[in-house]
């Protein structure tokens, strides 16, 4: 099954579902996801067998009703349901008509629902686990691609209505900059241990003096005591 950019994927979602209701074993670009029936992100061709077919048909049935109002129901028969079509109301396809259960069933994963967002999120994550993405160094944000880091990092600095300012395309020019591959960026600078001075014996038997304490012994009999005055905490004598 083909790919063409100026299809409505409606279209490709019909003929995976009539594919479906035929009940055989078949070869369609859907599968389950986040445990939901939804397109493969790229279009592969999954197999299932006749068994596997029957209860994919009914998971996106199910799921197809009530994710658009032209599916508040959808009839039990399969050539039924798919006999029912819905007119696109707007945009570059406005008017064309397209099955009702497809176009439904892509609205339950589209960007706007529940389901579409941890599709997507785990996609993501998925991603980034993978390839290490993109990191916006001066938020520190992580995507997995330089454009999504760039989304994220100005919704972070500028709120989610960063795309309706005057300067948006500048602002993302801006923040591309400054995104670079994980794998790719700098290694932080390690952190200097702080050197402790070295405590004479000397200065040891003075602190004892000034805390009442025995001089006598080795250095570790010395700060032992010294250790055990709750003063010599607030001085910084505690080892």
């Amino acid at each position: 099954m083909t790919n063409t950019s100026n299809e409505h994927p409606a279209i490709r979602m019909n003929a995976c579902l009539v594919a479906l209701a035929k009940g055989k074993a078949c070869s369609v670009p859907l599968w389950i996801e986040q445990g939901y029936v939804t397109m493969h992100p790229r279009n592969e061709a999954q197999n299932y067998t006749a068994e596997e077919t029957k209860a994919l048909w009914a998971k996106a049935r199910q799921q197809a009703i009530g994710a658009h109002s032209c599916t508040e129901t959808l009839p039990v028969s399969k050539k039924a349901c798919l006999a029912l079509n819905y007119t696109i109301a707007s945009g570059d396809h406005k008017g064309l008509v397209v099955g009702a259960m497809a176009h439904a069933l892509r609205a339950s994963t589209s960007r706007y629902s529940e389901a579409g967002r941890a599709i997507r999120e785990a996609r993501d994550q998925a991603k980034i686990a993978e390839t290490g993405g993109w990191v916006h160094e001066p938020t520190g944000i992580i995507g997995p691609s330089r454009k999504k880091t760039v989304v994220l990092a100005l919704r972070k600095d500028k709120g989610k209505d960063w795309h309706k300012l005057a300067n948006k395309d500048a602002l993302k020019a801006e923040y591309a900059l400054d995104c670079v591959q994980v794998s790719e960026a700098p290694a932080p600078a390690p952190v200097a241990e702080a050197k402790t001075a070295t405590v004479t014996k000397a200065v040891l038997v003075d602190r004892c003096k000034q805390l009442s304490q025995p001089t006598t012994g080795t250095k570790a009999d010395l700060q032992a005591r010294i250790d055990a005055v709750p003063l010599a905490e607030t001085l910084g004598w505690h080892s």
